[in-house]
């Protein structure tokens, strides 16, 4: 064993002293394939893993010619570079030099040169197609063998639906496909489905492989495993789309005849507002226009396009319209100047990165924070906000007035699926609208996901159980936004009181309950649990006067599980107002 030993020692000595010794040039010690292709031969090296490597340089000689000349210089060892200068037909050997960071020189077998040879280019169909990757081919391919009945329009819309990043669902369809087409396409479901079903993967991985594989930097090898592995993905995105179908029919029609979509500026920096007609039939014989204040502009549906959309020019000083159908109003938006904002279906306000790109959005991006509930007094500035999150540890948030910051969030308050609520003074002088946004850090860089804007106009909007925003008229901060006997007058609260979240919350026996309260009233404070049941009553219709009160409840001998802490406040013969927190006991 210890010759063993000694001679592997020996071996491994000598091997160091080739990778990194003082030699100019060392040959053989780079492994190099070279794979043939149509439009391109695919050079690929491995070197030792011991190597660190300063640059790559990749050489090489026409059959017949006695030198090497260089190709290109990579600055990193990504073990693969595409030759797309070749002639067909033409036979080449390649060489690959390895520079260390010391200098040393390590190469590819020179005396016995990996070689090549540049196929002459067939499959003449998609020859001229920009194919970006093996998914793009294989729904091109798919698309292709379509019956030639289907639309190309609806060939497209299809690709489009495919090729989406989104989670295969409703929205998917609602987002990605073309509507004026989607009652219309059971049949080019029902064959897409039975293609891609009975698919000849090999057939098709070894038909396209001359073409792509060296084009998308694939081993033959890679891409026979490529190739079957994104054939059995798109099968099971497909069984998902297929099956949301005929949600997204019922979805689409229970949206509006049109709707606002986008608030941009056009070329001339000029204020454009889209809209999308969802269903132009409905509105045959329908007055349609903008309206600001004593200011309209007509819509005419006569000049709908194919898309379905149209983009309306609108004066520089409108803070705000509203979209009318006879004397109906359809919807109302607040604008943000200098700021090109989507309005998604569930009626939020995101920002419209890019302008050019498909604008109908079911929702905003998904994040594990969104604002649940919030309430706007512009005559006391006050800002009620409720939360409902499940951080993750890297998880950061933030939401921001006009660009400065009013609360940060991150997962140090560890209990999930629960509400917070803050409130919040806003220098408001009533001029001029606020921005509230809602962001979250990704790469050291802000993301705004939502904008609310703030404006001479007090409102209360919570989001239904679809998530979409609506106005209502009474409050649920620290619960569930569904009505219950406990909701209350809004419009009182601010003027009223302030009940704080408890703390701490979560809370392991004693936590701290605090409440401010504008004025006289008479007050009741007590605890139920999530039954309903009450278990103390720490102010029972007393009458106190206006300040600042603090308590202390201790969850000892009882149950782990959440409680409710309510407060009720009532001033002279108006109605009490109610208001109630979400709070987690554990033991």
């Amino acid at each position: 064993m210890k010759i063993k030993y000694k001679i592997l020692l020996v071996r491994l000595a000598f091997f160091l002293s080739v990778i990194i010794g003082n030699n100019t040039e060392n040959d053989a010690i780079v492994d190099l394939s070279v794979h043939d292709g149509q439009g391109g031969l695919l050079i690929e090296w491995f070197a030792p893993s011991l190597i660190q490597v300063k640059e790559v340089k990749v050489l090489r000689k026409k059959i017949g010619n006695p030198n090497f000349i260089l190709l290109s210089t990579i600055l990193n060892n990504n073990g693969r570079y595409l030759d797309k200068s070749c002639l067909e037909d033409t036979r080449y050997y390649y060489k690959v030099e390895i520079i260390q960071n010391n200098g040393t020189v390590i190469t590819s077998d020179v005396k016995r040169p990996s070689f090549g040879t540049c196929l002459e280019s067939k499959n003449g169909i998609i020859k001229n197609i920009k194919i970006k990757s093996l998914r793009s081919l294989i729904i091109f391919d798919l698309l292709n063998s379509l019956d030639n009945s289907i639309l190309d329009n609806q060939k497209k819309s299809l690709s489009r639906l495919l090729n989406s990043t989104l989670e295969k669902n409703t929205i998917s369809w609602i987002e990605n496909f073309s509507l004026e087409y989607l009652k219309e396409s059971a049949s080019l479901i029902n064959h897409f489905s039975l293609l891609l079903e009975e698919y000849p993967t090999v057939e098709k991985a070894i038909k396209y492989q001359p073409l792509f594989s060296n084009k998308m930097l694939l081993t033959p090898t890679e891409w026979i495993n490529n190739f079957n592995s994104e054939i059995i993905t798109l099968q099971n995105e497909w069984t998902l789309l297929e099956a949301a179908y005929p949600k997204a029919i019922n979805y689409f029609d229970k949206i509006d005849p049109l709707k606002i979509v986008k608030y941009s500026y056009n070329q001339d920096h000029k204020p454009v507002v889209n809209l999308f007609f969802f269903h132009p039939e409905k509105l045959i014989n329908k007055e349609l226009f903008f309206l600001h204040d004593d200011q309209y502009i007509e819509i005419d549906i006569s000049e709908i396009s194919n898309e379905r959309n149209q983009e309306v020019q609108i004066p520089e000083y409108w803070d705000y319209i509203s979209l009318m159908m006879d004397d109906s109003l359809i919807e109302k938006y607040d604008l943000i100047k200098n700021k090109n904002i989507i309005y998604t279906l569930k009626r939020e306000l995101i920002p419209a990165l890019d302008v050019k790109s498909p604008f109908i959005k079911v929702e905003r991006q998904y994040s594990d924070l969104r604002i649940n509930e919030v309430q706007w007094n512009s005559l006391t500035k006050k800002l009620n906000l409720e939360l409902t999150y499940d951080l993750k540890p890297t998880d950061r948030y933030s939401i921001s007035c006009s660009s400065q910051i009013l609360w940060e969030l991150n997962s140090e308050n560890d209990f999930k699926n629960n509400f917070i609520d803050s409130s919040f003074n806003i220098g408001y002088s009533g001029l001029e609208s606020k921005v509230i946004e809602i962001n979250i850090k990704e790469k050291s860089r802000n993301k705004t996901l939502e904008y609310i804007i703030l404006n001479k106009n007090s409102f209360l909007r919570a989001r239904n159980e679809e998530l979409k925003w609506s106005q209502v008229d009474k409050e649920t901060f620290g619960k569930s936004n569904k009505e219950s006997s406990l909701n209350y007058d809004s419009s009182l609260v601010p003027e009223l009181f302030v009940l704080y979240q408890n703390y701490p919350n979560p809370f392991n026996g004693q936590t701290r309950i605090a409440f401010d309260l504008l004025g006289d009233a008479v007050v009741s404070l007590f605890i139920a649990d999530a039954t309903g049941r009450i278990h103390n009553k720490i102010l029972e219709k007393e009458f106190i006067t206006s300040g600042s009160y603090t308590f202390s409840w201790n969850g000892d001998k009882r149950s782990t599980g959440i409680y409710f802490i309510t407060l009720q406040a009532q001033v002279d013969e108006l109605p009490p107002a109610i208001i109630s927190k979400k709070m987690i006991y554990l033991k």
